[in-house]
């Protein structure tokens, strides 16, 4: 399967995203919502860490993006998307920008190392703060 989801580390606390190239979208909407369903077997706060790689298929990202969202668990609080690539990541950044809700719940690095260090001091914010949100909390 070109997306497969699994735990990053023992503590459940990141839901990662591995995508193998090339990839549909129809794919990457089945492996968000793998990663949904990974996030609600546990009850704690986990982030969410995506690196698509290859070419993106043809299509609207945006509305991709929009549906893969939809109904995100409670726990899940974050959702990074991982970019090298300074277009694609600009192109993450207005599909956010579009959709206001998104704020404060998806993020860019430009490594998986990034990803997972920002996915910590975020739930660990949490932790302390009760201050993260998720589009519609």
């Amino acid at each position: 399967m070109p997306v497969n989801v699994i735990w990053h580390n023992p503590e459940k606390t990141i839901v990662k995203m591995v995508y193998a190239s090339p990839w549909t979208w129809e794919e990457f909407l089945e492996g968000t919502q793998q990663a949904k369903d990974l996030a609600r077997t546990v009850s704690h706060p986990i982030g969410i860490a995506s690196h698509p790689v290859g070419r993106p298929p043809k299509g609207n990202p945006a509305h991709y993006f929009d549906q893969s969202i939809r109904d995100m668990p409670a726990n899940a609080k974050l959702l990074v998307i991982v970019s090298e690539n300074y277009f694609a990541a600009t192109l993450v950044r207005m599909a956010v920008a579009m959709h206001p809700q998104n704020r404060g719940f998806t993020f860019i690095a430009t490594s998986d190392n990034a990803a997972y260090e920002l996915i910590a001091k975020r739930l660990a914010k949490l932790e302390t703060s009760g201050a993260l949100s998720k589009p519609g909390s």
